[in-house]
């Protein structure tokens, strides 16, 4: 059933008034919204290009997937709604779907989709200056962890 799933659209607020429920999520993904719930919750293992180089992956026993390789490139929108909603077997890959809502499992997507796999094609682990690069190259010091012991 997941797999058939395809990314919401936008409905109109009559749409949602007369009821329609061809969908459980009335908006559209927003690849910009997607940027932080991508920063926050998949690149500490994906990385920040999705190479699978995050800071926390390199300590897993199965290595997270890196979206550069044709069988994650090849996926649908079905397919990636239902790892990221029911996680990987055998891996560290949580389900998200236990507390995250769709529309942020949505908007996680379409950044990945718009700005990952078409931007990053060749593997290279290139950062988008429009994406990550506007604190002069540096990651925001909310998406790091400092120790406060001396």
């Amino acid at each position: 059933v997941y797999l058939a799933r395809e990314a919401p659209v936008n409905l109109s607020p009559d749409d949602v008034q007369a009821g329609d429920q061809s969908q459980l999520v009335y908006r559209a993904p927003d690849p910009e919204a997607g940027q932080g719930v991508y920063a926050g919750y998949c690149a500490h293992c994906h990385g920040f290009t999705g190479l699978g180089d995050g800071w926390d992956g390199q300590y897993l026993d199965v290595k997270p997937a890196n979206f550069s390789t044709p069988d994650v490139r090849g996926l649908g929108e079905g397919d990636w709604f239902s790892r990221v909603s029911f996680g990987m077997q055998d891996s560290a890959m949580p389900a998200w779907n236990e507390w995250m809502p769709e529309q942020d499992r949505w908007n996680a997507i379409a950044y990945i989709e718009k700005y990952i796999l078409v931007s990053n094609p060749s593997g290279k682990g290139t950062i988008m200056p429009s994406v990550w690069q506007t604190n002069g190259g540096k990651v925001a010091n909310n998406f790091i962890t400092l120790s406060q012991a001396d």
